[in-house]
C-alpha cells in the first residue's frame, strides 16, 4: 500500500485510534525482527514434538459403488497428478517438476531454472532434518517445484523466511498460483484411485504417491520458510486436504509406516501452531481468510490427540467459526463479501467445520468443558471454560448428543443454503456477481468436462453445497442432491434420525436478498437477477464490483446477458480494474467515471474501493416489475424493468450530461444471426431471442472470464445514450 494510501486512512481515522494503530505495528516490526533471526538460527521444524497416541479418524469410507461413476475422470486426473502435472488457475496441464518454457502472462516471462533438487538449499538450521525426511522418499520419485509460478516462470525461495517474501507488484507473477498447488486439493483423488485399483500393485502405486507428495512438501516447505508459509488460509486448507486424504487411506484399509505417521502428525501440529501464531485477524475488518484460518484449526485440533494444547485450539476454532457464522453471512443468507463465488467458498468451509464439529467423539466434546484458556495468547481471546452446548435439533444429524453450536448458527446457516439453492437453480451457470478466484476449500466431488477435446475442471459448480448440507440437515430437498454428490457427506454418510423436518422454505418466483442487494425472477423460460446494494466488506469493497443495476439474464437455463467475471487479480493489474469496472457490466457507464473509484495501481489497492459512493438501493420490485437506483455518477441512474412471460421491457434514465452509454455482454454460447441498427437477435441450438432498443445498438468485442485465469472474447452491444433515456426490450422467440 502506498504511502499517500496510508496517509488518507489515517486522516480518516480519530486521533487515538491513530496512535493505537502506531503502537501496534511498531510492535508487530519488533516481534518480526525477534522472530525472524530466531528461524534463521534455529531448526523451525518441531523436533521435540511426541504424541502417543494416533491421528483421530472421521470420515465414512465411502463406498466402491459411489465411485465407480466417476472412475474414468478420476483414472484421468490421477495419471496428470502422478506424473506432477497439475492443472492450476487456467494454466493448463503443465508439468511442475521440469524446467518449462511458461507461456507467460500478459506478455511477461521470467527466465525457466530446471528445478535441481540436489541444489535447491533450504535455510541452513532446517537442512538437517530437510535431509532426514528425504531420505523416505522413494528413490525414483522425482520432487515438485512447490516454489514456482508455472504461468510466468517466476519463482520464490524455500530458504526464505514467509514473512519477507514478496508478491502482488510484479507484472505477469501470480502467487496465487503455488497457493493453489499447495493447497493439495488432488490429494483425496489419490485416495480414490487407491480403493478402484483392480491390483494390490496399483493400489500401492497410489498410496506410495500419496506418502511421497507429503514427505516432498514437507522436506522442500520448512515450517515458516518459503512462499507457502505466507497466508494461514492455504497453511489451513492445506492440512484440511492431507487430512481428509490421509483418514481415507485409512478407511479403505491402508498402513502407513511409522516414520511417515511421525512426520505427517508433526507437521500437522506444525500447521495448527503457525496458524494460531499467525491469524489473519482484525478487529476491524476480517472475512474469509480468517474463516479459512478457524476451519483449517478445527480440522487439524479435531485430528490430533487430546492434549491441554489442542484442546485449547480446538475450543478456540469452534468459538470463531460460530462467531464468524454470524458476522460473515448476512441475516438474507448472503456472503458480506459482496461475492457470489466467495459466497460458495465461506459457505463451503462453514459446512465442512459443521459437519466435522457435529461429529466430534466424546472426549473431545468434553474437553470443551475444561480447557485451559490461558494457552492461547494474543487476540482474539478464548473464553475461559466451558463453551457452552446444546441439544441436537431434530433435523440434524449427528454422532455426538450435544453440540457447541447453538441454534441461532443452524437458523443463519439455512438463510445460507437457501440463497445457494437461489442460485444454482438459477441457470445452468451461477451468475458470477463480484470476485471469482475460483477458490475452493476441498474438492471431494471431481467436477470434470470435455473442452477442445481436454479434461478441464468445471467452472462455478456450486450445486455440491447442497449435497454437503445434506450432510447435516434432513431435509428431503437436500438429499435429492446427494445422488449427484454422493461424496460429500463425508463424515454422515450413515447417519438418519428418525424425524424428518423440512428445513428450507419453498423457493419463490421473485426472491429478494436486501442485505447483498440482489432480486431474483423466474419465469417459465427465463430468469433474471439484478444487483442494487452495499459493496461488502463494510465498506472496503475488495470483492465487489461496479456492478450496480448490472443483470445476469438467462433463458431456458442458458445464460444470455452474462457478467464477464474476474480474469486475474495482481499479475496485470490493469485487467483486475478492468473486470471489475462499470463498463463490463450490463449497466449504464459514463465516460471517465465509475459508480465508485479507487486507486489506480498494483498491490494492495487491487482489494479497496474509496468508499460506497454509489449508493444503490432497490426502490419497490413485485412479481412482474423492478425499479432500482444508484448515485455513483453524482446524479442518479434509474432502471425499471417490467417482466412477462416471453419479454423484459426495460427504461433506463439518468439526467447526468456527459457522454454516457449502455452496456450488454453477451455470453459465448450465443451468436448473432441477424443485426440491423434497432434490433439484434441471438441464437443458440433452436432458442433466438430479440433485443431491441430505440437507439443505435453497436456490437463490439469484450471478454470473458468463466474462472480464475480463463478468459475468451465475447460480443458486447452498446447503445450510447444521446438523451436521458433509453427504452429497450428482451423478447423470446416463440
Amino acid at each position: 500500500m502506498s504511502f499517500s494510501r496510508k496517509a488518507r486512512q489515517a486522516l480518516s481515522l480519530p486521533p487515538h485510534i491513530v496512535i493505537k494503530k502506531i503502537f501496534q505495528i511498531g510492535k508487530k516490526i519488533v516481534k518480526k525482527k525477534i522472530q525472524r533471526k530466531k528461524d534463521y538460527r534455529t531448526c523451525t521444524y518441531s523436533l521435540d514434538f511426541q504424541f502417543s497416541d494416533e491421528l483421530r479418524h472421521y470420515t465414512e469410507p465411502t463406498l466402491r459403488e459411489s465411485l465407480l461413476q466417476y472412475k474414468d475422470t478420476i483414472d484421468y486426473i490421477t495419471k496428470h497428478f502422478c506424473q506432477h502435472e497439475f492443472d492450476i488457475l487456467g494454466s493448463g496441464w503443465i508439468l511442475w517438476n521440469q524446467g518449462i518454457c511458461a507461456q507467460g502472462v500478459g506478455g511477461f516471462h521470467y527466465p525457466t531454472t530446471i528445478f535441481n533438487a540436489q541444489s535447491v538449499k533450504v535455510s541452513l538450521a532446517n537442512t538437517q532434518e530437510h535431509r532426514r525426511i528425504l531420505t523416505l522418499i522413494s528413490d525414483n520419485y522425482s520432487p515438485i517445484d512447490w516454489q514456482r509460478d508455472c504461468k510466468s516462470g517466476y519463482r520464490w525461495s524455500e530458504a526464505l523466511w514467509h514473512k519477507d517474501n514478496t508478491y502482488g507488484t510484479l507484472s505477469g507473477v501470480d502467487v496465487k498460483v503455488p497457493w493453489e498447488l499447495a493447497r493439495c486439493h488432488h490429494s483425496v483423488y489419490l485416495a480414490y484411485s487407491y480403493l478402484l485399483s483392480d491390483t494390490q500393485e496399483q493400489s500401492e502405486k497410489f498410496a506410495k504417491e500419496f506418502c511421497n507428495q507429503i514427505l516432498d512438501f514437507i522436506a522442500y516447505n520448512p515450517p515458516r520458510f518459503g512462499v507457502n508459509w505466507v497466508t494461514s488460509m492455504d497453511v489451513g486448507i492445506r492440512a484440511a486436504n492431507w487430512l481428509t486424504a490421509y483418514d481415507l487411506f485409512i478407511s479403505y484399509g491402508y498402513t502407513f509406516s511409522d516414520d511417515f505417521i511421525k512426520i505427517f502428525t508433526r507437521s500437522i501440529y506444525e500447521h495448527c501452531l503457525h496458524i494460531m501464531n499467525n491469524l489473519e485477524w482484525s478487529s476491524d475488518l476480517r472475512g474469509n481468510h480468517y474463516l479459512a484460518d478457524c476451519v483449517g484449526v478445527l480440522y487439524c485440533a479435531a485430528y490430533l490427540p487430546c492434549s491441554p494444547q489442542t484442546d485449547a485450539w480446538l475450543a478456540f476454532s469452534i468459538q470463531e467459526i460460530c462467531a464468524e457464522i454470524l458476522l460473515q453471512f448476512l441475516p438474507d443468507g448472503s456472503n458480506f463479501e459482496a461475492s457470489i463465488p466467495y459466497h460458495r467458498l465461506s459457505l463451503e468451509m462453514t459446512l465442512f467445520a459443521v459437519s466435522l464439529i457435529l461429529n466430534l467423539p466424546d472426549d473431545k466434546i468434553a474437553a470443551l468443558s475444561h480447557y485451559d484458556h490461558t494457552l492461547v495468547k494474543g487476540k482474539p481471546t478464548l473464553l475461559s471454560s466451558p463453551l457452552p452446548l446444546y441439544s441436537i435439533p431434530n433435523n440434524i444429524r449427528a454422532k455426538c448428543t450435544q453440540t457447541p453450536i447453538s441454534p441461532d448458527i443452524f437458523s443463519r446457516l439455512k438463510k445460507a443454503i437457501s440463497f445457494s439453492r437461489t442460485m444454482i437453480e438459477f441457470a445452468e451457470e451461477i451468475p458470477q456477481i463480484g470476485d471469482n478466484d475460483s477458490g475452493r476449500f476441498m474438492k471431494l466431488t471431481p467436477e470434470y468436462i470435455l473442452k477442445d477435446t481436454i479434461l478441464m475442471e468445471k467452472e462455478n459448480s456450486h450445486t455440491h453445497l447442497l449435497s454437503l448440507a445434506a450432510g447435516i440437515f434432513t431435509d428431503s430437498y437436500l438429499n435429492r442432491y446427494n445422488n449427484d454428490f454422493p461424496l460429500e457427506t463425508l463424515y454422515t454418510k450413515s447417519l438418519n434420525r428418525p424425524l424428518r423436518v423440512e428445513v428450507l422454505e419453498q423457493g419463490k418466483d421473485t426472491e429478494h436478498f436486501p442485505d447483498f442487494g440482489l432480486t431474483v425472477f423466474k419465469k417459465s423460460r427465463y430468469s433474471c437477477a439484478i444487483r442494487a446494494g452495499s459493496i461488502g466488506q463494510k465498506g472496503k469493497g475488495g470483492h465487489a464490483h461496479n456492478d450496480q443495476l448490472s443483470f445476469c439474464i438467462a433463458i431456458d437455463g442458458i445464460m444470455l446477458c452474462t457478467d464477464p467475471g474476474t480474469y486475474l487479480y495482481t499479475p496485470l493489474w490493469q485487467e483486475r480494474n478492468r473486470f471489475r469496472s462499470t463498463a463490463m457490466h450490463n449497466t449504464l457507464a459514463v465516460e471517465s467515471m465509475e459508480q465508485n473509484n479507487w486507486v489506480s495501481g498494483p498491490g494492495d489497492v487491487l482489494f479497496w474501493m474509496l468508499g460506497d459512493t454509489s449508493h444503490a438501493k432497490t426502490l419497490e420490485y413485485s412479481a412482474n416489475h423492478y425499479s432500482g437506483e444508484h448515485y455513483g455518477f453524482g446524479v442518479p441512474h434509474r432502471r425499471t424493468l417490467h417482466f412477462s412471460e416471453f419479454e423484459i421491457k426495460a427504461h433506463d434514465l439518468c439526467t447526468l450530461q456527459k457522454s454516457k452509454s449502455l452496456h450488454f455482454h453477451i455470453a459465448p454460447s450465443w451468436i448473432i444471426t441477424q443485426e440491423t441498427s434497432l434490433k439484434i437477435i441471438f441464437s443458440h441450438k433452436d432458442t433466438n431471442v430479440i433485443f431491441t432498443a430505440d437507439s443505435p445498438i453497436i456490437v463490439k468485442e469484450s471478454l470473458f472470464s468463466e474462472g480464475y485465469g480463463k478468459v475468451e472474447p465475447i460480443s458486447q452491444l452498446i447503445i450510447p445514450m444521446t438523451h436521458n433515456e433509453c427504452v429497450w426490450s428482451l423478447t423470446l422467440e416463440r
